[in-house]
């Protein structure tokens, strides 16, 4: 998907994501409630950190295509997944990781991806043991919730940020983390 020259009404599109400031803390990482995989919840240490407030967009995802010459992800060209404001989707954690070190070496300043334990913080809000980064309420009672999704991933930034000032962490696309998963 090639950008084309901004125009008047549209704002320009920026290389740098708007990052926020998580600050370190020490949180209750996990869920008895959940997977097998969330248990047992344990008390975790993170330190501050930076994270971009919303999820890499398309647009900015496009960028990193031109310039590298990496082959578009899956969906790309899909109508229900390919407005420049949604986010990008059908990345590989490889093609994730890469975008971090391209965005590093176009900007001079360290990019990554969370760790998991980073990511959870981040998604909790500040909320420590509640089911969900709004609150316990079930995900029906989000705005809009039998209208969303209908046809793919959401714009960014659509709906108010949790407590911390990242939006859609929760609710809208699957995220990577830096590091894997292992059951054993």
């Amino acid at each position: 998907m090639p950008l084309s020259p901004a125009h008047s009404e549209t704002p320009a599109l920026t290389l740098e994501p708007s990052l926020v400031q998580i600050p370190a803390a020490w949180f209750l990482m996990g869920s008895n409630a959940g997977q097998d995989c969330e248990r047992p919840i344990r008390r975790v240490w993170v330190d501050a950190f930076l994270l971009a407030a919303t999820q890499v967009t398309n647009a900015e995802y496009a960028r990193f295509l031109s310039t590298t010459g990496g082959p578009p992800p899956p969906f790309w060209h899909d109508p229900n997944f390919s407005h420049p404001q949604q986010p990008v989707t059908g990345v590989s954690w490889h093609e994730a990781a890469h975008y971090c070190e391209w965005l590093s070496t176009q900007t001079a300043r360290a990019y990554r991806l969370p760790t998991e334990a980073e990511w959870e913080l981040s998604a909790r809000g500040g909320l420590e043991q509640k089911n969900f980064s709004w609150g316990d309420d079930l995900p029906q009672s989000l705005p809009d919730y039998a209208t969303r999704w209908q046809t793919g991933p959401e714009p960014v930034a659509r709906y108010a940020p949790n407590a911390y000032g990242i939006y859609d962490i929760c609710d809208n696309v699957h995220e990577w983390c830096s590091d894997w998963y292992d059951p054993n």
